[in-house]
């Protein structure tokens, strides 16, 4: 009797153990190939590589990228590989937001909205002190800047928030030192510091529900020279705790351009990973499972490295 409870104990550690420590689906959603007829278009200039900086869910079907090679936004079918639509825009955008039929678009020192047809409706300009900002977010109709300190600058309110701003209203604080990261909800006044086995490079906010902080976490494969590993990590939270991390995954190290934002998530809260290679511009969608098995990245992403750096067109 001893030996069987024992048994049916071990049974149910195992269980509570494999379930605290998913991974990730991945699924392929949409391939191009660079420079095609029908695709987005990939461009060279001095010190730079240019391509889709930022994309977007638009629909069940239709991705949406905003490109500095060509300072277009261009609407993709997933379904059929197809560009459906494709609007010229103001030159060197760096971010952008869908909502309520219109995108804000984030330049050096200002944001433009635009209507579905990206026809110009307005523009909001912000301090100088914010200029060099990548990446951009709405809340609650109003419009934040996401700064390179952590911190959200609302343009509407001219006010500066302690965090960054997730779709769930959450500010998200982080910080990192060595082998450990905190993580800090200001809105509840929570807060927990998470221990890691190798040396942080960087960790950044993708974003958060109202359950779960999800988090691009970067670590040092070695620091001379300089090599990393990225990973995305889910925390689970409630009002009172936030709670140990519930899945990870790591992400292919190719980078062919230098996206401001290449996770997403949508309104139905599907977590979406842009990634580009030397040959195809690839979204993927990442879902979380306990199963043993799990559906990764292609192989060949996950052996080949590739960045940007390496292929940079030199100024005089």
């Amino acid at each position: 009797m001893k030996k069987l409870l024992f048994v049916v104990i071990a049974v149910l550690l195992c269980i509570i153990s494999f379930s605290q420590n998913k991974t990730f689906d991945v699924s392929q959603e949409l391939i191009l190939n660079w420079n095609t007829n029908n695709s987005i278009p990939y461009s060279q200039v001095p010190g730079a590589n240019l391509a889709a900086t930022s994309f977007t869910k638009y629909n069940d079907s239709i991705f949406v990228f905003l490109c500095n090679s060509s300072n277009e936004i261009i609407f993709v079918n997933s379904k059929t590989n197809k560009i459906t639509e494709r609007h010229t825009i103001n030159a060197s955008p760096r971010d952008f937001y869908y909502e309520q039929n219109s995108f804000y678009v984030l330049y050096e020192n200002s944001v433009i909205m635009y209507d579905s047809n990206c026809e110009k409706v307005n523009e909001f300009i912000f301090p100088k002190k914010y200029l060099g900002t990548e990446r951009i977010t709405r809340y609650n109709n109003s419009t934040y800047l996401l700064l390179p300190t952590g911190s959200s600058y609302c343009i509407e309110e001219n006010h500066e928030y302690e965090g960054w701003i997730s779709k769930s209203g959450n500010f998200v604080e982080l910080k990192f030192r060595s082998f450990m990261y905190n993580v800090t909800l200001l809105n509840l006044n929570i807060s927990k510091t998470f221990n890691t086995e190798k040396k942080i490079a960087g960790i950044y906010l993708i974003d958060a529900t109202f359950e779960k902080i999800i988090l691009d976490i970067q670590y040092f494969n070695s620091e001379n020279p300089v090599n990393v590993e990225r990973n995305v990590v889910t925390i689970s939270y409630n009002k009172t705790n936030i709670n140990d991390s519930t899945a990870l995954i790591k992400v292919p190290d190719v980078y062919y351009v230098l996206s401001n934002k290449d996770f997403i998530l949508d309104n139905n809260n599907e977590l979406f990973n842009l990634l580009s290679s030397p040959y195809n511009l690839y979204v993927f969608k990442l879902t979380e499972t306990n199963k043993q098995i799990n559906l990764n990245y292609p192989s060949i992403l996950l052996k080949n490295k590739y960045h940007y750096n390496n292929n940079l067109i030199k100024g005089d």
